[in-house]
């Protein structure tokens, strides 16, 4: 009770709210729980016969057996069977449509150019489809033509079989495969492969000599090179750019810092500053002392530094004051050194009672910012606190949902 009295009316408002929706999810789980009823199974659908089977589960209640003592089934429902007298039908018509359908667009069976369409099954149809050819590897698994054993045309004999089960047909066929129609540079390439692999093929010399000549054309074989200067361009290009982003980001990390820091330190500089003046010293006097005042703000140190060595350098006090406004900017730097040269432009009067103000309201204003960023952290309290209540609501209503 103590730690939630010291929560503010924000917090307290969240937690309540959390605390009311998560009672009202589970009295919601309950009443849902409590409605429940068993839906009673009589049958169930097969899958059809091109079908695959399907994981079931399911409760069965046995008359006589204690309450909560009900037995659980976990299996699968296996396909529709074609029936018996029709399997044999249903082979030959398979065979008729993939006869009909396996000649590519443009190709017939006395002239296959690329190869045969010859899917492992039809659409929606549970027979099993293979076939052979009287050479092997004549036809690649997917139908494809191996061109490499076809220099000229060529029948080939092709067994096209369709089984089901235990149960299976077949057919034969003749097609006429054609060579592939090479370009000059394919026939190039192809007789340049030719020599080769009969030059490397087997032999009894310890020194292979290669061909230099083929249809006319001169031809030299090498190693290819390794190229390793696009590697190195892309390695460094990407170097740099990496580089160039952290660096970047780097310095934008240290202009942010330094801001932050000029401003968390101005509230002391112009409360030390008044102190200072209020004692009896004058403005540069003060300025030289307020050098070696901020050890930990070394931002603000350094900025001071900078003016003394502008007024010891040729510099007027007005014009190094003015800089260092500048090179801070914002609006409470640039307003303390609009008062402290308007107080050496007109005297110096009004600057002690003109700067206790500012200082007050520095540090009303820091006040106000310390309380802005409660109430961020505040805020991103919220999300954590909501997803952490959906989880709650998850975890009660799934179960109940699953069960339907």
């Amino acid at each position: 009770m103590a730690i939630y009295k010291s929560f503010d009316k924000k917090q307290r408002l969240i937690i309540a709210i959390s605390i009311i929706l998560a009672l009202l999810g589970i009295i919601a789980g309950i009443i849902y729980d409590s409605g429940l009823a068993n839906v009673e199974l009589t049958t169930i659908t097969r899958p059809q016969s091109y079908g695959e089977a399907e994981n079931i589960s399911f409760g069965v209640e046995v008359e006589g057996m204690d309450e909560g003592e009900d037995l659980s089934y976990e299996g699968q429902v296996g396909v529709k069977r074609l029936e018996e007298e029709k399997i044999n039908d249903y082979l030959n018509r398979t065979l008729d449509t993939l006869e009909a359908t396996m000649y590519r667009e443009g190709e017939a069976k006395n002239r296959v150019m690329t190869g045969l369409n010859i899917p492992a099954r039809l659409e929606n149809n549970p027979v099993d489809i293979s076939f052979s050819t009287d050479e092997g590897g004549i036809l690649h698994d997917n139908g494809d033509i191996n061109f490499e054993m076809i220099k000229e045309k060529k029948d080939v004999t092709i067994k096209l079989i369709a089984s089901y089960r235990e149960k299976e047909a077949s057919r034969t066929l003749v097609i006429t495969i054609y060579p592939k129609t090479l370009t000059a540079d394919e026939k190039i390439k192809l007789g340049v492969k030719e020599s080769l692999d009969k030059a490397l093929t087997d032999g009894e010399n310890d020194t292979i000599i290669l061909p230099t000549e083929i249809e006319g054309r001169r031809i030299r074989a090498f190693f290819p090179k390794e190229e390793i200067t696009g590697n190195i361009v892309g390695i460094a290009l990407a170097t740099i750019i990496c580089l160039f982003a952290v660096f970047n980001e780097n310095n934008k990390r240290r202009i942010r810092e330094r801001e932050e820091e000029l401003k968390n330190g101005y509230t002391e500089f112009v409360g030390r500053f008044v102190i200072l003046l209020g004692a009896g010293l004058s403005i540069s006097a003060i300025w030289k002392k307020l050098e070696t005042g901020f050890a930990s703000n070394k931002s603000l140190t350094e900025e001071i530094r900078l003016t003394l060595w502008e007024v010891g350098n040729g510099k007027t006090e007005r014009e190094a004051y003015e800089n260092f406004g500048k090179r801070i900017g914002g609006t409470q730097y640039s307003k303390f050194v609009s008062v402290i040269n308007q107080s050496l432009k007109l005297g110096s009067g009004q600057l002690l009672s003109r700067l206790e103000a500012e200082s007050e309201a520095a540090m009303f204003e820091r006040r106000n910012k310390a309380k802005v960023m409660g109430e961020v952290a505040d805020t991103k309290l919220l999300m954590p606190m909501m997803l952490q209540l959906v989880l709650i609501m998850l975890i009660i209503m799934v179960p109940a949902l699953m069960a339907v």
